[in-house]
């Protein structure tokens, strides 16, 4: 495992997938409010019950379960594959891949940037849908040199959708506009799914 090329890719892509955002920023809402309240980065206040929380957590993980605990695995999740067999030896890189390089980078770019500019332009429900659809769109887009089926990407599309729709939600609708429980959740299931090949 090349540790050097893994420290550069996580690098490299939480810096591009916050450009954008702190370009916005810093040319529009520098002086209404600091960076990373723009983006979501701030402690979360509950605005829901514990069982409304759990109910949407037990579903996003039912998600991760449905999609990457079985056959399906192979079709959406290649990049675990990284990991594939290393044992203990994966725990550290599989968690700086998973927390940092996917789930707080895009929890930045998606749910942090690009949900909260359509939900101020068009609302909750739209925007978060369009948001989805976005972070499903790109991931399929990035798996498109896998060769895979029309029926692998439709799953791709759905699974990421389904999933970019849940963090939307459970950021914007119980806690208040924070990305911080949504980069936690994801980083997790991540993580999971990295190790569940890794041993």
């Amino acid at each position: 495992m090349d540790y050097g090329f893994m420290i550069r890719s996580i690098l490299i892509q939480l810096i591009i997938f916050c450009i954008i955002p702190f370009t916005c920023w810093l040319i529009r809402e520098r002086k209404k409010c600091r960076f990373f309240e723009y983006i979501g980065v701030y402690a979360p206040k509950k605005t829901t019950s514990i069982r409304m929380l759990t109910i949407f957590a037990a579903i996003y993980i039912l998600i991760y379960w449905m999609v990457h605990f079985t056959a399906i695995s192979k079709i959406t999740q290649p990049s675990a594959d990284t990991f594939k067999g290393l044992g203990l030896v994966a725990v550290i890189p599989a968690f700086f891949v998973s927390f940092i390089q996917q789930a707080m980078a895009e929890e930045i770019l998606f749910r942090g940037f690009i949900m909260k500019r359509l939900v101020a332009k068009a609302g909750l429900l739209a925007g978060n849908i369009i948001q989805a659809a976005i972070f499903g769109s790109i991931h399929v887009l990035f798996s498109i040199s896998d060769r895979r089926n029309l029926i692998a990407y439709a799953i791709i599309f759905l699974s990421t959708s389904a999933g970019g729709w849940l963090l939307g939600y459970l950021s914007e609708k119980l806690f208040n506009g924070s990305i911080i429980p949504n980069i936690l959740l994801h980083g997790a299931g991540n993580y999971i799914m990295a190790l569940s090949v890794a041993f």
